[in-house]
């Protein structure tokens, strides 16, 4: 078995598609979006497949850092004692530590700095 995995490790590149690292939740949704494809008796559209995954790792990243955030305020809330003004300042001190810790902007812009991150990253 160890040979078995040295042979794997050494072999195996890491998978690139548009130039970009392919992890295997993006593998997944890729594999998903071609066998749909095939299954409807149709040909995968690579690019409508790209597209459909990056908006899928998008959902999440959004999905993770609002949740990340909600912790952590709420944290913070209990600290300052439900204080308005407090929690205010604690919410300016959340997004310092984390700038990518993004909600809500106002105008429909939900996890905006979390998804250019990802995409800078991917």
């Amino acid at each position: 078995m160890r040979l078995f995995r040295q042979r794997v490790f050494k072999k195996v590149r890491p998978k690139k598609l548009n130039g970009n690292f392919i992890n295997g939740d993006m593998l997944l949704e890729l594999c998903y979006a071609y066998t749909k494809a095939f299954n409807s008796g149709g040909v995968p559209c690579i690019e409508s497949a790209w597209n459909g995954m990056c908006k899928a790792q998008c959902t999440k990243v959004v999905e993770d850092v609002t949740a990340d955030y909600s912790t952590e305020l709420s944290k913070l809330a209990e600290e300052a004692g439900h204080d308005p003004q407090k929690i205010k300042l604690l919410h300016k001190e959340v997004r310092s530590k984390n700038p990518s810790m993004c909600v809500a902007d106002g105008k429909g812009g939900q996890g905006l700095q979390a998804t250019e991150h990802w995409r800078a990253s991917a």
